[in-house]
């Protein structure tokens, strides 16, 4: 499942538990993810006005780490999901809702693409003298999701 969300404070919550609660985790002092219990917390790239792409796969098994263009990680962690709901917030209050195939704990592993979006979006941010320029609005329009997580789940046996 993929979903294009706008980070809150640099961060995107996924909440194992029901309801989503509003606790929030501390950035790592190294790496980009931080997991406690039913709450894993991606801090992204740093750049709020775009949203990213966040897609969330289930496995059966510990999958092959193949994912020989990530820019970040991958880091693993396990994430408790007591019903087996997984809910991803972003900074619009939106929320999206995953089912997983069953309750559990779950092993996480995340990696990230497309570091360098915060940068190119300064970079079009200093060619243009408005934010509703033609040229600048195209470039912002190109960036939206392209600074990317995936997110591998997989049962914690």
């Amino acid at each position: 499942m993929d979903w294009l969300v706008s980070p809150w404070y640099g961060a995107v919550t996924i909440d194992a538990q029901q309801p989503p609660s509003d606790a929030i985790l501390s950035r790592p002092s190294q790496g980009f993810v931080a997991c406690q219990g039913p709450k894993l917390m991606i801090f992204t790239g740093g750049e709020d006005n775009l949203r990213i792409r966040v897609r969330v796969e289930t496995w059966s098994g510990e999958p092959a780490i193949t994912d020989d263009h990530a820019e970040i990680g991958p880091e693993t962690c396990e994430l408790a999901a007591p019903t087996g709901n997984l809910t991803v917030s972003d900074g619009e209050a939106s929320v999206s809702k995953f089912e997983l195939p069953a309750p559990g704990t779950y092993h996480a592993r995340i990696t990230g693409h497309g570091m360098d979006t915060a940068e190119l979006y300064r970079q079009a941010e200093h060619r243009s003298t408005d934010f509703d320029d033609p040229q600048f609005q195209a470039d912002w329009a190109l960036l939206q999701g392209r600074e990317s997580y995936i997110v591998r789940l997989w049962p914690a046996i």
